[in-house]
């Protein structure tokens, strides 16, 4: 199968990379679809890309964050899976095009699912001049933890904790983003004190679940993340919701390159 990129504006914040699938896939599975794919779409770049391009999207531990986040998009039953390139990755979106069209037509499979996903129609492009999903919040807007959000150990979530991942989030990628495509001097980062108003909506919770480390002997690693969801009066909105597209379109916290810590915005 052959995917032809579209023209891309110069240094996009992301460009995306997707595929509609057949199958079912429940969303307690989630972090561990995600890092299946992420898993699969490494082996199968491995032969396509050289060994230092390889390794610039799937670096060590360690080392520089990797600019290559798997997504899950729609609903439970026929989901598209996504792979988000960050700022200038897109340059490898033609095989990592392929790579996807490769995989899911072998067919991915589903944590306690009774088929696999399999791809059906072309390979879709998407970047960052199209707007995001969810659009813009009215009144009393809520932020929501789509997947689990990586804390340092023994932290737990607030909305202080949730603040910090998210600026520690935009400063790991600082490399493969242009400096010029968004005005930070005009976002003012929040203190701590102003993501402290963010109040919690319902129960945040801990939820615990193993991937499989291929580097180390398909070794299992237990993991942990938060998911939650967060209110804010309007006062608040205008001075936080700046960095908060940012973590809607780069994902926030440890582990995100595993499309961990994916924030949405929400109607209150």
């Amino acid at each position: 199968m052959t995917a032809t990129a579209p023209v891309l504006l110069p240094a996009p914040l992301w460009h995306d990379v997707s595929r509609a699938c057949e199958g079912h896939t429940p969303p307690a599975t989630h972090p561990v679809l995600l890092g299946r794919l992420r898993g699969l779409l490494g082996q199968d770049l491995a032969d396509r890309l050289s060994r230092q391009d390889h390794a610039a999207l799937f670096p060590a531990s360690g080392q520089a964050p990797s600019p290559l986040v798997p997504r899950i998009d729609g609903p439970a039953h026929g989901p598209t899976l996504t792979i988000r390139l960050i700022g200038t990755a897109s340059r490898w979106a033609d095989p990592v095009a392929a790579a996807l069209a490769a995989v899911t037509e072998e067919g991915l499979i589903v944590p306690g699912g009774r088929r696999p996903l399999l791809g059906r129609g072309p390979i879709l492009w998407q970047h960052d001049a199209a707007p995001e999903a969810t659009a813009a919040p009215g009144p009393g807007p809520r932020v929501v933890l789509e997947t689990p959000l990586c804390l340092a150990e023994g932290a737990t979530l607030d909305g202080t904790a949730l603040g910090r991942a998210v600026r520690g989030r935009w400063r790991r990628l600082a490399p493969w983003l242009d400096p010029d495509l968004i005005a930070l001097p005009a976002l003012s980062p929040p203190e701590d004190a102003d993501w402290r108003r963010l109040r919690p909506v319902g129960p945040v919770r801990r939820i615990t679940w193993t991937r499989i480390a291929h580097r180390q002997g398909e070794r299992p690693v237990p993991m942990h993340g938060w998911i939650g969801a967060f209110g804010m009066n309007l006062d608040d909105a205008d001075r936080l919701l700046p960095w908060l597209r940012l973590a809607q379109a780069l994902h926030a916290g440890r582990h995100a390159a595993f499309g961990l810590g994916r924030v949405g915005i929400r109607d209150g």
